[in-house]
């Protein structure tokens, strides 16, 4: 497939589809940690094999009984690997993709991250009271913050972790998206497409991506997308890639590739699609 066909396919992805699947699953556990302190919320240490479940409202003004509020959700569900020190290593990965700062637990990041909201959130404190006082329809929409962690075993055993985000700050709508970790349980490090595919893969690789876009779409050819006038952009190979047993899932946020009105994107390759390029 040549390179001005894989760019046509990805301008008439755009505005498809409203796609939006979800891979989450609940997590179930009678030892989940929880918090629910906004302002000032206690730091809990969390065991290796604990979920966290922190969740609350951040009020932009507490002198205001109906003041707006920003709520957070925070589930994350364990990962623990091999030994203490892979377990550490992926923990502190994952913290540090939250919160942009490492911690030793979950529960510990969590916490920090509800601090950092409150913070950022109050900073438009003196702003809400100027509208308050000064406009008789003054509004201001409640914010939220919701990030769900997910562990699932996949391809090589490697432990895949995913983290789906919804958030909205104001503005004509929120933004969800999706980051994917993949950990190899012996040392804790993330894994990434070079490790398991030959050199040069990458452009065999995006002409399969290309057609598990039109599967996801369920387009047979390109032919069926071509009243499709506009887009966003070539195609990449996303770094957000789930190792799942069977496939490889591609997933691409809103805005990557396509409008947000397509939504999320997702291309599933199976491994025997992809033999000549695997190691």
């Amino acid at each position: 497939m040549k390179k001005c066909e894989i760019f046509f396919i990805l301008l008439s992805v755009a505005a498809l589809f409203s796609c939006n699947t979800n891979s989450n699953k609940e997590s179930k556990s009678d030892n989940t940690v929880n918090s629910a302190v906004p302002e000032n919320p206690v730091v809990v240490q969390q065991p290796a094999g604990v979920p966290v479940n922190i969740s609350g409202s951040i009020p932009l003004d507490s002198n205001i009984q109906d003041s707006p509020v920003l709520d957070y959700s925070m589930e994350l569900e364990p990962i623990v690997l091999n030994n203490s020190t892979a377990t550490a290593k992926a923990v502190n990965a994952l913290s540090y993709a939250i919160t942009g700062t490492e911690y030793g637990d979950l529960g510990t990041a969590c916490d920090a991250q509800v601090k950092r909201l409150t913070a950022k959130f109050q900073e438009l404190r003196p702003d809400y009271i100027d509208i308050r006082e000064n406009y008789d329809d003054a509004f201001w929409p409640d914010n939220h913050y919701y990030v769900k962690g997910v562990c699932e075993k996949g391809y090589k055993g490697y432990e895949n972790y995913i983290l789906n985000y919804d958030e909205y700050e104001g503005g004509a709508h929120g933004y969800y998206y999706t980051a994917v970790h993949t950990f190899d349980p012996r040392d804790g490090h993330e894994v990434i497409l070079d490790e398991i595919m030959k050199e040069g893969y990458e452009e065999e690789l995006l002409h399969a991506i290309a057609a598990g876009i039109l599967r996801y779409c369920k387009a047979r050819d390109i032919t069926e997308l071509d009243w499709l006038q506009h887009g966003t952009g070539e195609l990449f190979i996303s770094k957000n890639a789930v190792l799942r047993d069977s496939c490889i899932t591609f997933i691409y946020n809103p805005y990557e590739i396509a409008s947000y009105a397509a939504g999320k994107i997702e291309a599933d390759i199976t491994y025997e699609e992809l033999k000549h390029i695997l190691k």
